[in-house]
């Protein structure tokens, strides 16, 4: 079973964690995304679409990119599943 962030206590925290670096990630939420949202994510296409849930995969630059997506999310009151950074050799299966 998924767990979905509380964006109430995600967006009090502060991360204290090492700065991401960059790389390709997937991001999961909790809907299918029409066309129109999935242009909002600037860089990222849908890799799939499954159980009702999109799979966005693109590139990060660095943590203020992850943050601004997140924050995206949030605006958008998407459920987040997961953010995942993804290594090449599976982009590639």
């Amino acid at each position: 079973m998924n767990q979905h962030v509380s964006w109430g206590f995600a967006k009090r925290c502060t991360w204290k964690g090492p700065h991401v670096r960059a790389g390709t990630f997937e991001i999961v939420v909790d809907t299918v995304l029409s066309p129109a949202l999935v242009a909002a994510f600037d860089g990222f296409t849908v890799s799939r679409v499954d159980g009702g849930a999109t799979y966005l995969v693109g590139w990060v630059d660095d943590q203020a990119r992850l943050n601004g997506l997140l924050e995206l999310i949030a605006d958008l009151t998407i459920d987040l599943i997961s953010v995942n950074r993804v290594s090449d050799s599976r982009l590639s299966d």
